[in-house]
Formats: C-alpha cells, structure tokens, sequence
C-alpha cells in the first residue's frame, strides 16, 4: 500500500504530539509537582503574648513575673537552600518581634520534594528521630487524619487531624489541627530559659498554684537543691486551612504555651507558664497565599491536564486526516 508523502507526514506529526503529551504528563509533570528549587515565601502573623520578665525574676517580685497581653507580630520566612535530587534543604526562620526586642528562630529541614516530609537537621544520632509535615501539605492532600506534623519546639511526630472543608479567601480549603505536647528539646528555646529558680521564689510562688500542687510542691521543698533545677514542657495548638490543590497553608492560627516544671519522684509538677504566645496569619499574608495558591493551581491544571490532553487530541486528529487520506489520487483521462 503506498501513502501519499503527505498523509504519512500527518502520521508521523499526529505521533509526535501524542508522544509529547506523554512525555509531558509522565516526565515533566512529577518534576513540576516537586519542592521547587526557587522557593522563598513569607508570612506575617499579629496577635499577643505573655513574657517572663526577667528583672522581675531577677528582684523576686513576684506580682511582675509575668507581663501579659504584649502585642506581638510574627513574621515566617521559609525558603530551600539545597537540592539533590528528591530532597531539599528548607530553612525556616522566624522573628518574633516584641516590645523588648526580636526574639529569632532558625530551623532547618531535609523535606522530601513530593511527599514534604520533613526531618530536622542537623541530625542527632543518639536519639530516634522524628519525621513529619512542617511548611505544608502535599499536593490534593487528604480530607483524613493520615498524615503526621513534625513539632520542632518538642521534635515529636503528632497526629494532622482533619476537621472540615469550607472556603477562604475564594479557595477550597481542607482545615485541619494540631495538638503537640512534651519536654522542651529545640536547644534555641530551651537556652532562651532559666534552668532554675532560688527555693524563696519558688516559696513566693507557692499561693498563686492550685491547692493540691501547693501540697506537693511544700512537701518536698526540704529536699531540693536551691536553686531548685526546672525542667520545661511546650503545649502547641496549630490550626490552618490548606489550600485543597497546592496543600499550601492559606491561613493559620497558632498558640503555645511553655510552661517551668518541678520535677518531684521523677514526675514533674507545673510551677508557672513562662511563655504563651497567640497569633494569627495576617489578612494581607491570607490574601497573598490565596493568589499564590490560584497561579499555581492554574499552572498544574495546564501542565497536568489542558495540555497533555489537548496535544493527545490534536495527535489523534492528525492520525485520523493521514488514514482517511492515505491512498494517492487515482489518475483519470
């Protein structure tokens, strides 16, 4: 059988296209969906806090421990520093800016590229390290409590409990929380605090706790060392509404609160909460996110769908023309 040269020219033209929507939809699309290299991203977050006054501890003044309801900003900076193949490295700092001044947080992650799973670095070899979600969630993530979140302030791996659906800011999210509790273990926070209190403050303090701890914390004060050592605890409630595409956090509420413990026949006894801090993703940084969220949304709709599809389509066509005309004219006369 003989084709005419152009009908074999649709064939093969009509192949290519179906050959580069695959190439589109199996190769560029899983790369397209990774951690890009290029991000940097900040988000800005007000609300109030509660501070130890350190000359109020330092004076034993008792009624100025802490200074409450400070009003405080918070501002999120995360951005990838390395690549190598599946995995970057994600910087996460954070400033929180309060009337005494900057308080600084840097952390850094090694994060799958798709799954952004996250594991803390440097690594400690002496302890099981913990791994989980930190910056986001991944692309369409699920309305489910399946995934992790990794607490940088207590490094442990908590439940990512789904709650609902609803909308913010024009897009579809998936609203979930976070609960985290446990002993004090990021070395910045940890250094941040006294670790340890004169036995005549920790008497002063005595009348402010519940009656049943005012009785167990005077029935060993004998035997403390004075200074008496404190051990810390953090209390982490996180909530934030992830973009039902992206899995990027489109607004978000955080509250933590790090309390000074006691620690009496190796269990520890809550003497005062030294910090609390409350906050909320600004509107103008929901606004931000939102957009972000939509551009890229279009961008995967496009990369992963539209053109794949319209390439197969268009491949298909072109097929079809070069079949329908694949005999040469017969010569008349």
């Amino acid at each position: 059988m003989h084709f005419r040269r152009s009908s074999a020219v649709f064939v093969v033209l009509g192949g290519l296209l179906i050959a580069a929507a695959a190439v589109i939809r199996l190769v560029l699309v899983p790369y397209a969906t990774q951690l890009p290299g290029d991000l940097d991203s900040t988000a800005h977050y007000e609300g109030t806090a509660d501070f130890l006054d350190p000359a109020a501890l330092q004076n034993g003044d008792i009624d100025n421990l802490i200074t409450r309801g400070v009003p405080i900003t918070l501002d999120r900076r995360i951005y990838v520093t390395d690549t190598d193949g599946d995995k970057a490295t994600v910087n996460d700092d954070s400033t929180l800016n309060t009337p005494a001044g900057p308080v600084q947080s840097n952390l850094s992650y090694e994060m799958d590229r798709t799954t952004l799973n996250s594991t803390l670095l440097p690594r400690d070899p002496t302890t099981n390290e913990q791994s989980g979600l930190t910056v986001s969630l991944p692309l369409h993530p699920p309305k489910s409590s399946e995934l992790n979140f990794l607490d940088a302030t207590t490094r442990t791996s908590v439940p990512l409990v789904y709650v609902d659906d609803g909308t913010v800011a024009n897009r579809e999210i998936y609203n979930y929380r976070v609960d985290a509790e446990g002993s004090v273990r990021d070395p910045a926070v940890a250094s941040s605090l006294p670790p340890a209190l004169p036995k005549a403050l920790i008497t002063a303090l005595l009348p402010t706790l519940p009656q049943d701890i005012q009785n167990e914390i005077s029935s060993a004060l004998a035997v403390f060392a004075d200074p008496v050592p404190l051990t810390y605890t953090a209390d982490t409630d996180l909530a934030f509404s992830a973009d039902a595409v992206t899995g990027a956090p489109i607004a978000a509420t955080t509250s933590q609160k790090v309390i000074a413990n006691v620690t009496i026949a190796d269990h520890e006894i809550p003497l005062l909460t030294v910090t609390s801090v409350n906050a909320s993703m600004t509107p103008e940084s929901t606004k931000d996110a939102a957009e972000k969220a939509q551009a890229a949304s279009q961008q995967l709709t496009l990369i992963g769908t539209a053109a794949p599809i319209v390439l197969a389509a268009l491949g298909l066509v072109l097929i079809a023309i070069g079949w329908v005309r694949r005999q040469p004219k017969t010569a008349t006369g």
